[in-house]
């Protein structure tokens, strides 16, 4: 995705100024419509920048307001006003609605020719959209293909500034199915994201937002990656989001051929989100004993433990239609705080106690030993890990 703020930034736009609407700046651009008229208004689309001289306005003010609340109300990602004989100045009345809309409004000088602006905005939006091209075969081979070419690759990712004997990490955000959705989160993770890594490289895959990050030398602990989740939320928040979406990061590695691994541990970070909203874990490095169940070789024997620790208390809930398993996982969670599970719980006290007896019953444990608790809790975290 280019935005504006990146378009803008290139120095052959230097004497254009942005004079209104500075929130908007990290709007898409994908494309330029050079405009006389608000009669071609039903030509605006979405995401293009509009550009004017006012030549056919005759210096009416009116015509200028009206297109411009039409190429807001049309979705365009701001605007340009050739200020000179046609629009002496642009209207106090603009600049108040281009803030209030945050409507990004530049002012070009009547000096700068448009026919130049559009050559080299529609150029540089050309390269932007071969580079994002490009950058998703690139990654769909890293990640995808088992046997790319690795010194192939490792050029394609020089050319887009990451470096050689580097570590890399990939990052992993769910997308929801609404559209506009889906593109003010990737926009709003694109921008955090760069405010802490130098390099990275995306692509959508399915439903998953995917980023690779340069992460070496890049300064951003494992907290800072959490506090980039956060600035990501809060910002989503503040668009009345109400589900947010879940962001994981996988372990960084020196070998490109090792990624594949970062992406399927951000998955797992995911998938363990998904169960426990409130673990707030968004990075493979703060797993901590889920990283060892992880890293068991023999899956077997994992399994056998989960049977062999909860299997009979299943069992006893199949045959008998209890919730003694979903009870189980709650006073874990509280500790054996019998106050804590019956207000989770709405039950009496009386109720917690009886059951506590009962599962203590059918697997032959007591319940208020550490070394129960650390048993069960494994077995949970095993359960956990399941797809």
């Amino acid at each position: 995705m280019t935005t504006l703020r990146k378009i803008f930034s290139l120095p052959e736009f230097k004497t254009i100024s942005l004079v209104a609407g500075k929130e908007g700046i990290d709007r898409t651009i994908t494309g330029v419509n050079v405009t006389e008229s608000v009669d071609l208004a039903e030509f605006f689309r979405q995401n293009e920048l509009i550009v004017t001289t006012g030549i056919d306005m005759a210096n009416d003010f009116a015509k200028l307001i009206n297109m411009v609340e039409t190429a807001f109300q049309r979705q365009a990602c701001g605007m340009v006003i050739n200020t000179g004989p046609y629009i002496p100045n642009i209207p106090e009345r603009i600049l108040n609605f281009a803030d209030e809309q945050a409507f990004p409004m530049f002012q070009m000088p009547w000096e700068y020719r448009v026919a130049d602006f559009l050559k080299l905005s529609v150029q540089f939006l050309m390269t932007e959209q071969n580079k994002s091209t490009n950058g998703d075969v690139v990654l769909s081979e890293i990640l995808f293909n088992p046997d790319f070419n690795d010194e192939d690759i490792n050029k394609e990712l020089t050319k887009r500034g990451f470096k050689n004997d580097t570590t890399n990490a990939i990052v992993v955000c769910e997308l929801p199915n609404h559209v506009k959705h889906q593109e003010s989160i990737m926009k709003i993770l694109d921008k955090s994201l760069h405010d802490y890594y130098e390099c990275t490289l995306s692509m959508v895959f399915k439903n998953q937002y995917i980023v690779l990050v340069d992460t070496i030398d890049q300064g951003v602990s494992h907290a800072s990656f959490s506090k980039i989740v956060q600035d990501v939320y809060h910002r989503l928040e503040q668009l009345d989001f109400k589900a947010l979406p879940l962001i994981a990061k996988g372990e960084d590695y020196t070998y490109l051929s090792d990624l594949k691994k970062s992406y399927d541990e951000a998955l797992k970070v995911i998938q363990l989100n998904r169960k426990h909203a409130n673990y707030q874990i968004y990075s493979y490095q703060d797993l901590g004993a889920y990283k060892l169940i992880l890293g068991a070789r023999n899956r077997r024997m994992t399994d056998k433990y989960h049977h062999d620790t909860l299997g009979k208390l299943y069992q006893y809930d199949k045959s008998n239609e209890t919730d003694y398993v979903a009870f189980l996982r709650i006073y874990l969670e509280e500790d054996g705080r019998t106050i804590n599970i019956s207000r989770k719980k709405f039950i009496h006290r009386n109720t917690v106690l009886y059951k506590i007896k009962k599962i203590e019953s059918i697997l032959n444990m007591k319940l208020d030993h550490t070394f129960t608790k650390t048993t069960l809790t494994l077995a949970f975290m095993i359960e956990d890990l399941r797809m």
